[in-house]
C-alpha cells in the first residue's frame, strides 16, 4: 500500500500544532504569545463586564476619566444680552433636568459605554406611542420628559438595519431589542421591548454601535495583574500555612497510631490527610503525630512588586491616565502637580471633543421633539485646565514682585488691573478705589 508523504506531513504538522500551539502550522514561527501566555483572541461583553466589576484597576480605569469630566455639572443657557441672569426658559429647563436627573443619568451613561463598544440612552416621553414607534412631537413640553434610560450594550441590541442606500441612516440600526434584565438582574425581572432608533441616543467613541471598548487595548495588562496577584495572594498562604511533610520513624507503631486516630492500618493515609486537612483549616489547630516527625516546607516567594509594575505601567499608557491618578497615589508633589495638570488638559479636551458634542446631540433631539424650547442652547461648563483660587493668588503675588523689582527703573511690568484679572477679580472702576469695601463677587472670586 502506497502512503501519501504530505499526507502523513500534513497529519503530523495538525498533531504537533495541538500540542504545542503557537510553534507548528501558520502560527509565527517564534511565538503565539496571546496563545501561550492565556490572552484571548476575543473579548466578550461578559470579560469586559466581570473584569470592569471585579478587578479595582480595571474599575478605576473606567471610572476616572468620567469621575473628572463630571466633577461638576454644565448649565445649558440660551443666547442674549443677559445671559448672566437666568431667564424663565433656562430655569424651567434646569428644574425639568434636575427632575429626571438628567446630568446624573447622563453620567451613568458615559461610564457604561467605556465597560464596551457603545451604551444606549432611551428616552421616554409622554406622547401616547409605543417605545417602538418613532418619536414625533411631544405637546406637553418639558412636561412630557419621563424618563432617561441609560443601559448597556447588551441590553440594547440592533434589531433591525437600514438597507436603503439613498437613506441618511442607511447601514444604522432603526430599532433596538431592550433587554432589562440582560445584565445585572439575574432573576430575568424587567423590561424586555422594542425601541425605534429615534428614541435611543447612542453614546460612543465615533456616536455608532461600533465604537471601541476603553479597557481593549489594556485588557492583557489586566489578565497580567490578576496572574501576579492571585499567585502572590496564594503563594503567601501557602507559605504561611503550607502542608506538612510527616517523617516516619522507623520504629514507629502503624497499629498505635491507628488506635489512637481511631481507625485501622489499612484507613490510615486516608486518616492522615483527614487530620492534616483539619489542621489546615486554621491557624490555631494542634497537629498530633505519634512517631511522625512533622516538618514545614518552606517557600522563598519574591516581592510581586517588580512583576506587577510593567503591566501597571502598560495599562495606565493604554487609557491614558497617570499612574498616580489611576491608582490615587499623591505622593510626591512636584510630580503630583505636573500628573495632574496634564490630566486636566486631557479630561478638558475629553469633554469638549466627546462629551459636548454628545450632549448637544441629546439637546437637539429633545428640541427637535418639542420638549425643549427652540432657542440658541449652549452649555456653560466649567473649565477644568483653569488655575485653581491659590494658583492664582500665587501668580498674582509674583506679578506684584516683579514691579517691586523694578521699582528703581521707573517702569511699571504689569497694572492693577492686569493682576488683578490674572488673581480672578474684576478691574476696579474709579468708585470701588476710593472704598475699602470688596463687592460680593470679588470675595466669591478669592474664596475659590
Amino acid at each position: 500500500m502506497r502512503i501519501d508523504k504530505q499526507f502523513i506531513a500534513n497529519a503530523t504538522t495538525r498533531y504537533m500544532n495541538t500540542m504545542f500551539g503557537g510553534y507548528f502550522g501558520n502560527a509565527s514561527p517564534k511565538h503565539n504569545h496571546w496563545y501561550d501566555f492565556g490572552y484571548p483572541v476575543d473579548i466578550t461583553f461578559s470579560q469586559y463586564y466581570t473584569m470592569y466589576r471585579r478587578n479595582g484597576i480595571a474599575r478605576a480605569g473606567i471610572q476616572r476619566p468620567v469621575q473628572k469630566t463630571w466633577r461638576d455639572h454644565p448649565v445649558m443657557r440660551t443666547a442674549g444680552e443677559n445671559s448672566d441672569k437666568e431667564t424663565l426658559a433656562e430655569k424651567a429647563v434646569r428644574e425639568a433636568f434636575d427632575r429626571v436627573r438628567f446630568w446624573e443619568k447622563l453620567k451613568d451613561l458615559d461610564e457604561k459605554s467605556r465597560v464596551h463598544n457603545y451604551a444606549g440612552l432611551i428616552i421616554r416621553v409622554a406622547d401616547d406611542k409605543d417605545l417602538k414607534e418613532p418619536l414625533e412631537k411631544v405637546t406637553s413640553g418639558l412636561n412630557g420628559l419621563i424618563e432617561l434610560i441609560p443601559v448597556y450594550s447588551e441590553q440594547l441590541i440592533p434589531l433591525k438595519f437600514d438597507d436603503v442606500q439613498t437613506s441618511l441612516t442607511y447601514g444604522q440600526p432603526l430599532s433596538f431589542t431592550f433587554t432589562e434584565s440582560a445584565v445585572g438582574l439575574n432573576n430575568g425581572a424587567g423590561r424586555n421591548v422594542e425601541v425605534h432608533a429615534s428614541r435611543v441616543h447612542i453614546w460612543s467613541e465615533d456616536s455608532t454601535i461600533y465604537g471601541k471598548p476603553a479597557l481593549e487595548a489594556g485588557f492583557n495588562d489586566l489578565i497580567t495583574i490578576e496572574k501576579v496577584m492571585g499567585a502572590g495572594g496564594e503563594g503567601f498562604w501557602k507559605e504561611a500555612k503550607s502542608a506538612p511533610i510527616l517523617n516516619i520513624d522507623k520504629d514507629a507503631s502503624m497499629e498505635g497510631l491507628a488506635k489512637m486516630l481511631g481507625t485501622t492500618v489499612e484507613g490510615l493515609p486516608d486518616k492522615m490527610d483527614e487530620v492534616v486537612g483539619d489542621w489546615q483549616q486554621g491557624f490555631d489547630q494542634l497537629l498530633m503525630v505519634q512517631g511522625m516527625d512533622a516538618k514545614k516546607l518552606t517557600m522563598k516567594l519574591p516581592q510581586p512588586e517588580q512583576f506587577i509594575a510593567g503591566p501597571m505601567q502598560s495599562f495606565a499608557a493604554s487609557m491614558p491616565i497617570p499612574m498616580k491618578i489611576l491608582l490615587g497615589s499623591q505622593t510626591g508633589e512636584r510630580a503630583s502637580t505636573e500628573d495632574g495638570k496634564e490630566w486636566c488638559e486631557t479630561i478638558q479636551g475629553r469633554r469638549t471633543n466627546f462629551v459636548l458634542p454628545n450632549v448637544m446631540r441629546i439637546i437637539q433631539t429633545l428640541v427637535d421633539a418639542g420638549i425643549m424650547p427652540d432657542e440658541d442652547w449652549t452649555p456653560d461648563w466649567s473649565d477644568l485646565s483653569e488655575a485653581s483660587g491659590s494658583e492664582k493668588t500665587a501668580k498674582g503675588k509674583d506679578m506684584a514682585t516683579i514691579n517691586k523689582e523694578f521699582l528703581g527703573t521707573g517702569e511699571i511690568v504689569f497694572t492693577a488691573a492686569e493682576i488683578r484679572e490674572e488673581m480672578g477679580y474684576k478691574p476696579l472702576n474709579e468708585a470701588d478705589r476710593l472704598t475699602d469695601d470688596i463687592d460680593d463677587e470679588d470675595k466669591e472670586a478669592a474664596e475659590e
